[in-house]
């Protein structure tokens, strides 16, 4: 077990208020959290992943946080932590949003990994993101690119 508390819902609302950002207009956005839902694993299966899926993610209450995700294609790039050895980025089936994992990066926790932490670069065409190793090398780079819907901010273009 990776020690996830089984009781630990994302709170009541919490869908509901991402939900509810899209009446503010587009907004080209990522989304970072602690702990990934199942879905991220179910993701991996694509060959267009890149990175190491080696802890597997549990079940948990989520409140179809993936769905609502989904359903928000302002999101171009999710990354979460917890589990510690996984460093993985992978597209939906339509390459709109990537759902990506950081890496241990820290000197404490369970695993006994190279270091390395999740880089986000922002762009003026998208978000690119990679790993980079505490001995500074680099590994795992994915590029989202904008669609024309995300450089809409309440009707007009942004970029």
């Amino acid at each position: 077990s990776s020690g996830i508390n089984a009781e630990w819902p994302l709170r009541p609302g919490k869908t509901q208020y991402l939900s509810n950002v899209l009446e503010y207009g587009h907004v080209p956005s990522m989304l970072a959290f602690h702990i990934p839902t199942v879905e991220f694993q179910r993701l991996f299966v694509t060959e267009e992943c890149v990175g190491n899926l080696v802890d597997e993610i549990e079940e948990m209450p989520n409140e179809s946080l993936f769905h609502t995700i989904r359903s928000m294609p302002d999101i171009l790039l999710v990354t979460t932590g917890h589990y510690h050895r996984n460093d993985f980025c992978c597209p939906t089936p339509d390459a709109s949003q990537y759902f990506c994992q950081g890496r241990h990066s820290g000197y404490g926790g369970y695993s006994k990994v190279d270091r390395g932490s999740r880089i986000i670069q922002f762009t003026d065409n998208g978000i690119n993101s990679w790993i980079r190793m505490e001995n500074s090398s680099t590994k795992d780079s994915i590029s989202v690119k904008l669609s024309e819907t995300a450089l809409l901010f309440n009707d007009q273009k942004i970029f």
